[in-house]
């Protein structure tokens, strides 16, 4: 079969749509063009100090609620010449540096386990008292799976936060909670499968 959006023809040998155009249905045996949807999602830290992590161990994070990683953010420049031809419309693009390298995300705060301590930052019993007391970057892992089998797992190495605040109280079910927005830059992503 084509390429999904390639326009049909009798070589195909299956209907196309109304305009012509073969697609692929949502679900198919192999699930090769099935919607991405994953069963899983797991996001973990740890200290990350010059030489590798400490301890060698990465631990689950917990409690996030939205994960949204800016790595495909690139400049380009345009390249004029002078010339009787272009009259100043550029002639050519040159890609220029990546930037973004930046990770937002919401997460519920857990008794005893507020963001900084459940990102390897400070001990157990210590907070922030603003962003100039991580001294030190960490690494996130983020693994997704596609039912029960690893889909990709993405390392995000040298990571510092930017922002760390609370959305303030939310009042739902009966009980009062805080949620924190935060967002990290990160030298290097990685993919390790």
């Amino acid at each position: 079969m084509g390429h999904p959006g390639q326009v049909a023809s009798p070589s195909f040998g299956s209907p196309p749509n109304d305009w012509g155009v073969e697609v692929f249905a949502h679900h198919d045996a192999s699930r090769t063009q099935a919607n991405m949807t994953f069963h899983g999602v797991s996001i973990g830290a740890g200290r990350e100090d010059a030489g590798g992590l400490t301890g060698t161990s990465i631990a689950p994070v917990g409690r996030i609620t939205s994960w949204n990683p800016q790595v495909y953010t690139r400049s380009a420049q345009h390249t004029y010449e002078l010339s009787a031809t272009t009259y100043g419309r550029p002639v050519d693009l040159t890609p220029a540096t990546n930037t973004g390298y930046t990770v937002s995300m919401t997460r519920v705060e857990v008794w005893e386990n507020e963001a900084e301590v459940a990102f390897g930052l400070t001990d157990s019993d210590s907070v922030f008292e603003d962003l100039m007391d991580q001294d030190r970057p960490f690494r996130s892992d983020e693994v997704l799976l596609r039912n029960t089998t690893l889909y990709r797992h993405w390392r995000y190495r040298g990571c510092w936060f930017t922002n760390l605040n609370p959305n303030g109280f939310e009042a739902e079910g009966g009980d009062v909670r805080i949620t924190r927005t935060g967002e990290f830059m990160f030298v290097r992503r990685s993919r390790e499968k």
